[in-house]
């Protein structure tokens, strides 16, 4: 009969192990945030972004990480541009879309 590894796991410890991971991510994506080149003016100014923009730039915009800008580019609505395996959005329909009221 073989044992299973994970029977032992003393899960307070495990609990604890990953509280402290996320706390760790947290302050990384904080540090990241801190270092964003848009929030580092008092506000976005329109005609300085560019026409068609990256997940990196919709995230700088929303103050989230690129992963985060990915997930919100995958929403039904979201009016996403994809060049090959390339997801750009048009800036003026990006922004279209964020002041629509009735978006899921």
């Amino acid at each position: 009969m073989v044992s299973n590894p994970h029977k032992n796991i003393n899960r307070e410890a495990a609990k604890k192990v990953l509280n402290q991971w996320l706390n760790e991510l947290n302050e990384a994506e904080v540090s990241l945030l801190n270092d964003n080149k848009y929030l580092q003016k008092e506000s976005i100014d329109y005609n300085d972004l560019p026409t068609v923009l990256t997940a990196k730039e919709v995230g700088e915009i929303l103050s989230i990480s690129k992963p985060t800008a990915y997930k919100i580019m995958k929403m039904k609505g979201f009016p996403l541009l994809e060049i090959g395996r390339s997801k750009r959005t048009l800036k003026k329909e990006f922004f279209n879309w964020l002041s629509c009221s009735d978006r899921k």
